[in-house]
């Protein structure tokens, strides 16, 4: 169950979508802050956030539809952004990667050490602010608990019994460990 924030017609924008582009304008910002601090690489900076960005998105989504094939009717719906449909992090991983092979190969950057610790530490940070997107939806709950509440365990609605629970918030673990490293 998703939480609306805002309804546009027949366009409905939800809250766990602007954390997790949030979290990715978060994620960029950090890149450009490392990547640039000593050497003026701005034009293979930009390019290296508009198509990792592209190919993050396209391979999540068919990462996602490699492993959910019920989740698009096809080629064409993974290919619109505006089909609902999931992502797997797997799928930014390989877009990233492939996004500073690319560079490297062009000779866009030479130094593909330094280009990947940056990537790795701005990922880490997007992914700690982009898992707690989940406290606008049901994703990233674990056992049900007693004894704690929020943060660490948020109510969810029972589909079976229809009564609420306290469900260990795995989502803000999770997050809790991307930002440490």
């Amino acid at each position: 169950m998703e939480r609306i924030a805002f309804i546009i017609g027949h366009t409905y924008i939800y809250w766990s979508t602007i954390v997790t582009v949030l979290a990715a304008a978060g994620a960029a910002c950090l890149f450009l802050s490392l990547y640039l601090r000593e050497k003026k690489r701005v034009l293979s900076a930009l390019i290296c956030i508009l198509l990792a960005a592209a190919l993050s998105w396209l391979l999540s989504r068919l990462a996602y539809w490699h492993f959910r094939p019920d989740s698009y009717g096809g080629i064409e719906d993974l290919l619109d952004w505006k089909t609902p449909g999931g992502t797997a992090l797997m799928g930014v991983f390989a877009g990233c990667l492939l996004t500073a092979a690319v560079l490297y190969l062009f000779r866009l950057e030479k130094d593909l050490p330094d280009l990947l610790d940056c990537m790795s530490i701005a990922g880490a940070f997007g992914i700690g602010l982009g898992r707690l997107s989940s406290f606008f939806n049901t994703a990233g709950r674990g056992m049900v608990v007693t004894g704690i509440s929020l943060p660490w365990a948020v109510p969810t609605m029972n589909p079976i019994s229809g009564a609420e629970e306290l469900r260990l918030a795995t989502f803000l673990l999770q997050a809790m460990a991307a930002e440490l490293i």
